[in-house]
């Protein structure tokens, strides 16, 4: 069947995905699904007439769109819409998952899948990192929204009227003939005319009164009613109102020609009782707050975290405080006189004056690590250890061509990181070493994820940062002997 609308989806350089397989409602779309991947620059072409398109990857940043009660939606037209472009320095607009599509054409909702996939995990990675984060941070890996969607009226006064309009509709009563048995029936003078014009043996023309349901109020009724059935979703109601459009009565009732309403409408009556209903018998629009997953990205930095953590308890140290709410996920970790402090997503004070024992360190700026490891030994403060966790390709964290071409500009990661081990400094001062008071950092770490394992690249280079892959379902042998490595030194 074709649809009076087309949709294409276009994935940089991917070829454009025609999307065809629709469904009457959300439910029954269980196959077809269109796949995409997250952070993929991504165009859409729709076109039709009288066509809207709603969508979780339309947002109110996404140009040329409008907003309704329902949500976002896009028009068709002949232009393209930008989705997600990198040039635009905004976060794509899907995590990945499993979306519907809803496309509202000439009164006629259709419903088509989307899922979204990882782009540097694979499934099995993806679920196996989820899984860690229900178990361990569920808190920190969820976050709320709010949706508005339509729900069918409870309990619909609508209802019970329909079945009373089926059994008793209005009508006028026109005057007729057929015929009957001789002797039976009234007769005037049409009738007997018919009579002479064609005699018949054993019956005659007689007058009868028959119903007509071609009336002002009935072609109103017949109308709304099939306005109304285009607006609803499938359920109750519009099952009850489809039925009453095929009843046989309402069959020979033609389109309305007048824009008056009949007195009938505005009675005490089963019509005026429609009429009401009609009105406040709509769907209703509801806000439902739902709790889904954060963006990959963000997933990533905190499983990362907690995969540290747990590195951390395999070389010996035992766990003997965790502190997990919505906003804070901390562990402290002892073994003998040494303790290891290990803070997620927290600010670092800009004054001296504001750094304190759980957060011995300040800075001006890049001032909010993914991760920090504080070291202590015997209450004296043995440096930290910065970790960064960058869901992206090696080569667009630490770009090696920037230091042999002094006039490429440097890019804002490297910045950052080198900004990490440069400009930290402590205000404890009481510390293990006199080097640890000078340069609190050991070491900059920037983790990133592989889709499969292979030659270890874990060199630190002259910034003091040390780039090295972290990555659900692979070894971690190597960030283990790192982290040994560093605790071992400050800690001894």
């Amino acid at each position: 069947m074709a649809m009076p609308f087309k949709l294409m989806l276009v994935e940089k350089p991917k070829e454009a995905v025609d999307v065809t397989s629709y469904f009457v409602t959300e439910q029954e779309a269980t196959s077809g699904a269109i796949q995409l991947t997250e952070n993929t620059e991504l165009m859409m072409q729709f076109t039709g007439n009288d066509a809207r398109l709603y969508a979780d990857f339309l947002t109110e940043h996404t140009p040329l769109t409008s907003q309704d009660a329902i949500g976002v939606y896009a028009i068709a037209r002949p232009q393209p819409y930008v989705i997600y472009a990198y040039a635009n320095n905004r976060s794509y607009p899907l995590i990945a998952g499993d979306y519907y599509l809803q496309v509202v054409a000439q009164g006629v909702r259709y419903y088509a899948r989307l899922t979204v996939q990882p782009k540097r995990m694979t499934k099995q990675q993806f679920a196996r990192m989820r899984e860690t984060l229900l178990t361990n941070a569920r808190e920190l890996a969820m976050t709320r929204s709010s949706k508005i969607v339509e729900q069918e009226e409870q309990a619909p006064i609508l209802l019970p009227l329909l079945r009373a309009l089926s059994e008793q509709p209005r009508f006028e009563v026109t005057k007729g003939y057929g015929l009957q048995p001789k002797g039976q029936g009234r007769m005037d003078g049409k009738a007997k005319r018919l009579r002479r014009q064609k005699p018949y043996r054993h019956l005659q023309p007689s007058v009868q009164t028959l119903p007509n349901y071609d009336i002002a109020e009935n072609r109103l009724l017949k109308h709304w009613l099939t306005q109304y059935a285009l607006t609803l979703a499938p359920g109750t109601i519009k099952q009850a109102v489809q039925r009453c459009l095929q009843a046989p009565w309402l069959q020979g009732v033609a389109q309305p020609r007048a824009s008056f309403l009949p007195r009938v409408f505005f009675s005490a009556g089963l019509y005026g009782a429609i009429y009401q209903a009609l009105q406040q018998t709509l769907p209703q629009r509801v806000v439902v707050e739902q709790d889904h997953f954060r963006r990959t990205d963000e997933l990533y930095e905190l499983w990362g975290f907690i995969k540290l953590a747990q590195l951390t308890e395999g070389l010996g140290y035992t766990k003997i405080e965790e502190v997990r709410t919505a906003q804070k996920l901390t562990y402290t970790f002892m073994r003998g006189s040494s303790k290891i402090y290990m803070v997620y997503d927290e600010l670092i004070p800009r004054m001296r004056e504001q750094s304190s024992v759980t957060t011995p360190l300040y800075t001006l700026q890049n001032n909010r690590p993914d991760c920090r490891i504080d070291l202590w030994k015997a209450n004296h403060y043995a440096g930290s250890l910065i970790v960064d966790f960058k869901y992206r390709h090696r080569d667009y964290i630490w770009e090696d061509e920037v230091l042999v071409d002094s006039t490429l500009p440097v890019p804002a990661t490297m910045l950052q990181l080198e900004a990490y081990s440069r400009n930290m400094r402590t205000a404890v001062l009481s510390t293990t070493t006199p080097a640890v008071a000078l340069q609190p950092v050991h070491e900059v770490w920037a983790l990133y994820p592989l889709k499969y394992e292979g030659a270890i690249q874990d060199e630190r280079n002259a910034f003091m940062v040390r780039l090295m892959d972290l990555s659900p379902c692979t070894d971690t042998s190597h960030i283990s002997q790192h982290l040994e490595h560093i605790y071992t030194k400050a800690l001894g």
